[in-house]
């Protein structure tokens, strides 16, 4: 596991932080909400972080990922693979590095989330 980042956060691989960032990948993914669309959200794969579209100039010499909605569906083991592609997992595959995620990704997605929920 790289040591380089050691302000990440270690998660365990079945605990709900590693759960988490699994489901706002999906809903970045899937979302049809101009609020998260606008921001066209993508992995800054050097950084280890989910940056939207105007924090690209600041990552553009490093390796990004597509905007989400673009992308594959980050399932368990895609995302699993990720991470020990790019030596956020640890030897014994039970501990990722955690992707740190633009506030303002979080700030729109938990928006959408709760809008979502009152009207269920």
């Amino acid at each position: 596991m790289s040591t380089n980042q050691t302000s990440w956060p270690i998660v365990e691989v079945d605990g709900p932080q590693f759960n988490d960032i699994l489901r706002l990948f999906k809903d970045l993914r899937i979302s049809k909400e101009q609020i998260i669309r606008q921001l066209q959200p993508r992995i800054c794969l050097q950084c280890w972080m989910v940056i939207q579209i105007e924090d690209a100039p600041q990552h553009k010499k490093h390796n990004q990922t597509s905007d989400f909605a673009q992308m594959e569906e980050a399932n368990r083991p895609s995302f699993l693979a990720l991470c020990k592609q790019y030596d956020r997992l640890t030897a014994d595959c039970k501990q990722v590095i955690l992707m740190k995620v633009s506030p303002k990704i979080t700030t729109n997605v938990n928006l959408v989330r709760s809008q979502q929920a009152n009207t269920t």
